[in-house]
């Protein structure tokens, strides 16, 4: 019977662990690294690192950029508060556009 309960709470355990580490990108830069909450538990880019990469093709990837990964690039000083603003701009004039019956305007 204990060690029953032990197995269960062992599960327990491992389960909030797997869905802890679903719902949030771990984003690296550097020595330190950030978390930020996934919209959903996906095991799509649980893992980023921002070492050596373009801030605009960052901010292109519509997972990390709905997460807010843009205020982490200002934070770092990757980018700056205004040109995260126009470089979000763009992209979602150019989904609006790309995708016309998803974006109405009224």
């Amino acid at each position: 019977m204990n060690s029953r309960i032990k197995k269960y709470v062992t599960f327990a355990i491992m389960g909030g662990g797997l869905y802890f580490i679903l719902s949030f990108h771990f984003i690296f830069y550097g020595k330190n690294f950030y978390l930020l909450m996934k919209i959903e538990p996906t095991a799509e880019k649980t893992l980023y690192s921002l070492n050596g990469k373009d801030p605009v093709k960052i901010l292109e990837i519509d997972q990390l950029r709905s997460a807010g990964i843009g205020d982490i690039l200002v934070e770092t000083g990757l980018i700056t508060e205004v040109e995260r603003q126009n470089v979000e701009y763009e992209l979602e004039n150019d989904l609006a556009m790309a995708y016309p019956e998803y974006y109405k305007f009224y």
